[in-house]
């Protein structure tokens, strides 16, 4: 079980990822807030609806990444940046794991609006 290419697009905040288990890989889209509305949640470009069977599907997937990863990388995504640090001065390792805080940004949000 593994999630790859964490994106974030310039279109105001859209958030992409891909879950693989196996041979199966889906692609997960959190739609760029507008106006307040709810962000809109694509799985494999169908939007998902609150309270489907995939919301559950892909918070256990989200949580079973996450404890893989180690409790090193856990922090540093999580603690994110102090306020004198840019993204450019941070080594690549405190990079990537930044990167990782989407996909749990991503849980928080359909925890809190699609569950």
């Amino acid at each position: 079980m593994n999630i790859t290419d964490i994106e974030i697009y310039c279109d105001g905040g859209s958030i992409e990822f891909f879950v693989e288990r196996g041979s199966e890989k889906k692609r997960v889209w959190l739609e760029t807030p507008f106006a307040g509305e709810p962000r809109a949640l694509l799985i494999d470009s169908k939007k998902v609806n609150k309270g489907a069977v995939e919301i559950d599907v892909l918070c256990a997937d989200i949580a079973e990444w996450w404890a893989g990863l180690g409790e090193d990388v856990q922090r540093l995504a999580v603690d994110g940046l102090s306020k004198d640090e840019t993204i450019l001065s941070l080594n690549e390792t405190t990079r990537k794991a930044l990167s990782l805080r989407r996909v749990r940004f991503v849980q928080d949000y359909i925890t809190e609006h699609y569950t």
